[in-house]
C-alpha cells in the first residue's frame, strides 16, 4: 500500500507585538490498523510511505486503515481506506457432456 500527503504553505504569526511568524510547509503522517503503526514519515510540502500488506496471512473479511496527517501549526485530518480480505476458492464448470446410463453418486 501506499499513502501520502501534501503540506499547504502558509505564514503563522503568534500573538505577539509584533507577531512573530514562521513559514508552515511541514508535517508529518502515520498509517495503523488495529493500533499497529505501518509507516511514519515526515517531510516538506509532502511526506509518503509504501508498506507491504500479507494479506494471505490476515483473516477474511474488512480491515480498516487509518492514515493520520499533522502540519507543522497542528492540524489534522484522518482518512480511512478498507482492504476487504476474500480468500474463498473459485470454482468453474466447463462443458459437461450428456450421460447415456446412470452415475452413481456415492
Amino acid at each position: 500500500m501506499t499513502a501520502s500527503a501534501a503540506f499547504s504553505t502558509y505564514e503563522h504569526c503568534d500573538d505577539a507585538d509584533p507577531p512573530n511568524c514562521t513559514t508552515c510547509d511541514s508535517g508529518h503522517m502515520w498509517v495503523t490498523r488495529e493500533n499497529t503503526g505501518h509507516c511514519h514519515k515526515t517531510g516538506n510540502g509532502s511526506a509518503s510511505c509504501t508498506f507491504t500488506v500479507n494479506a494471505g496471512v490476515m483473516p477474511q473479511g474488512d480491515h480498516e486503515f487509518k492514515l493520520h496527517v499533522k502540519d507543522c501549526d497542528g492540524l489534522s485530518v484522518d482518512e480511512f481506506y478498507t482492504l476487504q480480505i476474500d480468500n474463498t476458492p473459485s470454482l468453474t464448470v466447463g462443458n459437461v457432456a450428456a450421460s447415456d446410463g446412470w452415475i452413481d453418486p456415492s
